[in-house]
């Protein structure tokens, strides 16, 4: 036991000179001391070793199970809390250990606004750090505790000056992060200049603006809000941003806003202010042919507003109590966008966002007033005249039957139409039109047209009656009809003027040709006229043959010869025969006739027997035949 005493008095005299004099962070078991237990990353760590000389000791620094040997100083590189294990060889007990907190090196967060008079106000918001260090940059410095004031601190003289503010924890080693601001000092605080005011996107909660300025980059400025009204203005967030600042998540659709930058002087308490700016609400309402728009907004420093339609300035206004614009000078079914600019008197100029709309009308368009229709073919072709300024889509033809209601038949895209379901002279026809417009509005019906119809008839005696309907489709009315005759070859015979009467009788053999084809014209009564044709009616005459009966061949220049006269002959041929059917005389032309000689002697006084075979022009054969006296008085 007296072994043991000595041994532990030894330990003891051994310990205390060096606990005194080395590290001051003590390990749990008192073997050995850390010069830091808590400081930022990365954190180096010294260990002093404290009594029993001589013994082997190792450490683990990390609780890795890997221990680093005898090694004194490390390093710990990421934040975190460790714990530092000693293990001494042939000792009770083995091991010692001691708590190490290493924490992350955070910036510390402060502002720095210049006031005037080269002063300048440190702000320090941090509240990760007890205390700060602050080098002001100009050889003096400061430590102040998280809370504290820091005064405003006086450069003299206006200069370019760094200011370094370092972050100190507790009973922590002094290693922890710094932050550096740069600053140009001031004389005297500049308010910020604001140039425009633009409202981007339309949105009851997406809305966005964009607002331009100009700001003295030495200064905090701090942008301000009020919402329909230019007071009572909130401040929104300090300008960061040199030139511009978009500002989102707006009602644009329903509220406008009113903006002013804000440059406080935190030193002597006092606040300059740009000028104000307000947006603009801008609502566009189609009407019938009128497109409205309608604004709300803060008349400040009022010049004039100019109206916007589709990029281009339309009206500028000088009233500032105005807040509608209507634009009549609209086409329908185009689209139109506006936007409204405030000019302000002091050079600040708001736009508002743009308002789009498709213009209409409702307006009935005029109805079709002239219209020709016509017989062509054995179809009835229409044709109309466009309303003035009307630029129809489409049309809708109606059409009636022999006095019939009308029905709808038809839809086309231009100012004609060929009716081929007809059946003519049989049936009459009349049209209607109207048409739908480039606003989608329909028109009346116009006046009816109906085509001449034309019906005929071949009398006994050769004469041609015709009959018509009369036409319609002019809103001057008929002029007066013509009567146009053409033979087989399509050439004009005859145009015959009958005035406003709706028939004819037209002697067909004096026109000289075997087949006749006749039409009605009727001429309107405008200054240049307009023309509509009828059917046509073919007239096909029969072939006319006279023979006489009796023939006196003795010179005396009267009935001296027989021949068949008529009319339609495109071949001929006549056969005389005597009493016993003999062959006497041939022609095969019908202005050779027989003298009453046979191989150039007379013959007798008698009844000759003749046949005449005629082919008329459409190709009809036709036979005579009969007996004719001779005489020789």
């Amino acid at each position: 036991m007296k072994l043991n005493f000595l041994y532990s008095l030894l330990f003891i005299l051994l310990w205390l000179p060096h606990h005194n004099t080395l590290a001051q962070h003590a390990s749990a078991g008192g073997r050995f001391e850390a010069d830091y237990i808590k400081g930022c990353a990365p954190l180096t760590v010294n260990i002093t070793q404290v009594g029993l000389p001589g013994l082997t000791r190792t450490y683990d620094y990390d609780r890795d199970g890997l221990f680093e040997g005898n090694l004194t100083t490390y390093t710990f590189t990421a934040p975190g809390t460790y714990t530092i294990l000693e293990i001494v060889a042939n000792q009770i007990p083995r091991a010692d250990s001691i708590t190490i907190e290493v924490i992350e090196p955070l910036e510390p967060e402060y502002t720095v606004r210049n006031c005037a008079n080269n002063n300048v106000k440190i702000d320090i918001t941090d509240t990760y750090y007890d205390r700060f260090f602050i080098d002001f940059g100009d050889g003096t410095n400061l430590t102040v505790n998280r809370g504290d004031n820091v005064p405003p601190h006086n450069y003299g003289v206006p200069n370019s000056y760094t200011i370094t503010v370092r972050g100190i924890m507790n009973g922590a080693n002094d290693n922890c992060a710094e932050r550096i601001v740069n600053i140009n000092t001031v004389n005297n605080l500049v308010p910020a200049s604001i140039n425009s005011l633009n409202v981007t996107t339309i949105d009851p909660g997406t809305g966005s603006l964009v607002l331009s300025y100009s700001l003295n980059p030495d200064i905090v400025y701090e942008l301000e809000q009020a919402v329909n009204e230019a007071q009572n203005f909130q401040m929104v967030e300090v300008l960061t941003e040199p030139t511009l600042k978009i500002v989102e998540n707006l009602n644009t659709q329903d509220n406008y806003y009113c903006y002013r930058i804000r440059a406080t002087d935190v030193c002597s308490a006092t606040t300059i202010y740009s000028d104000t700016i307000c947006s603009i609400v801008l609502d566009a309402v189609a009407q019938d042919n009128n497109n409205s728009i309608s604004w709300t907004t803060e008349n400040l420093n009022f010049s004039n507003y100019t109206v916007i339609r589709d990029n281009n300035p339309i009206s500028v206004i000088n009233n500032a109590a105005q807040t509608r614009y209507d634009d009549s000078n609209v086409i329908c079914n185009q689209d139109y966008c506006y936007q409204l600019v405030n000019n302000y008197a002091n050079g600040l100029i708001s736009t508002s966002g743009q308002q789009c709309v498709t213009a209409f009308s409702t307006d009935i368009p005029d109805p079709i007033q002239e219209i020709t229709s016509s017989v062509v073919n054995n179809e009835i072709n229409i044709t109309w005249d466009i309303p003035a300024n009307e630029t129809p889509a489409r049309y809708f033809i109606r059409k009636s039957v022999n006095n019939e209601p009308s029905a709808p038949v038809d839809t086309v895209d231009s100012n004609n139409y060929i009716d081929n379901d007809v059946n003519i002279p049989a049936n009459t026809y009349c049209y209607n039109i109207s048409y739908e417009d480039q606003c989608g509005n329909t028109s009346l019906l116009s006046p009816a047209t109906c085509p001449i119809i034309l019906t005929g008839s071949l009398e006994s005696n050769n004469q041609v009656s015709l009959t018509w309907t009369d036409y319609q489709g002019w809103s001057m009315g008929v002029n007066q009809y013509f009567v146009d005759v053409f033979d087989n070859e399509g050439n004009l015979l005859g145009s015959v003027p009958v005035g406003n009467t709706l028939s004819f009788l037209d002697d067909a053999l004096a026109r000289g040709s075997q087949i006749l084809f006749y039409q009605i014209r009727a001429v309107s009564n405008d200054a240049t006229p307009r023309e509509s044709v009828s059917n046509i009616f073919r007239v096909q005459l029969e072939v006319l043959i006279f023979l006489p009966n009796a023939f006196t061949p003795n010179g005396d220049g009267l009935n001296d010869f027989f021949e068949a006269k008529g009319l339609f002959f495109q071949s001929f041929s006549m056969k005389i025969f005597n009493r016993w059917g003999e062959l006497i005389f041939v022609s095969d032309n019908a202005d050779v006739g027989w003298d009453g000689t046979f191989n150039g002697k007379l013959m007798p006084e008698a009844t000759y027997v003749y046949r005449v075979d005629v082919t008329d022009f459409t190709g009809l054969k036709s036979s005579r035949s009969g007996g004719v006296l001779l005489l020789r008085k």
